[in-house]
């Protein structure tokens, strides 16, 4: 007969466990360990602007480009890179990049598909009666222009139009609206046209007498030009000192 041998069980600890001596760090040595700066990346992983740029991260696509999130993952590829670098390398990787503005030489103004109607020698003419008597007259005839719109602007009557009116479009419509307006009274009909300016240069700021140039000495200099029939002055001109 055979009699089994007692199992022996391990007594369990409740208290921690302890460390060798000669592998725990001291409290002070733990405390210098913690407090020590992160040390810099090495010069294998360091990258210039060059391996930047020609390491671009894989292509992303058109919806992600679109609502910004581009920017933000290129920002995250290379956080050593500074703001405008990072704007760079994004204009490079998806052709975005914005185009100089531009300076605007002419003034805001209405458009050419539009014409302007002025009466002259009609003290308190209503000049809004005239525009259902163009309106109904164009649709009657069932020309390519129409208008679309009409209102008090520009000093005159404004109409808007579906096409730009020809030189003899508007002849029609002085010949028709002259049967609508008080006897002796003249009616025009023109395209608006835009203002630009010109620039000049090297202009004499101060005159051989000391005085300084003015806006009205600039227009009698324009005036007295062997060019004069050419100029055409919408306004006083501005004089502006650069230097």
């Amino acid at each position: 007969m055979v009699t089994p041998r007692p199992i022996r069980r391990r007594a369990q600890r409740s208290g921690p466990v302890p460390v060798p001596s000669d592998t725990a760090p001291s409290a002070p040595a733990a405390a210098a360990i913690r407090s020590q700066p992160a040390l810099p990346p090495p010069a294998s992983a360091r990258h210039s602007y060059a391996q930047a740029a020609s390491s671009l991260p894989p292509p992303i696509s058109q919806d992600v480009r679109s609502n910004g999130e581009a920017l933000v993952l290129l920002a995250k590829a290379y956080p050593s890179l500074p703001a405008d670098k990072v704007l760079d390398l994004h204009w490079q990787a998806t052709g975005s990049k914005p185009s100089p503005k531009r300076s605007k030489n002419t003034t805001g103004g209405p458009s050419h598909r539009s014409f302007i109607t002025r009466v002259t020698g009609a003290e308190g003419f209503d000049l809004m009666s005239l525009g259902p008597v163009l309106s109904q007259h164009l649709s009657r005839q069932g020309a390519r222009l129409c208008v679309e719109s009409y209102r008090l602007a520009y000093g005159g009557l404004y109409f808007t139009t579906t096409a730009i009116p020809s030189s003899t479009d508007l002849q029609s419509f002085e010949s028709l609206l002259h049967t609508r307006i008080p006897e002796g009274s003249q009616v025009e009909c023109e395209v608006p046209s835009s203002r630009s300016f010109l620039r000049i240069l090297a202009a004499p700021f101060l005159l051989s007498d000391g005085s300084a140039l003015t806006p009205g000495r600039a227009t009698r200099s324009l005036s007295s030009s062997a060019h004069s029939a050419l100029i055409q002055l919408a306004a006083p001109p501005r004089v502006i000192r650069d230097s």
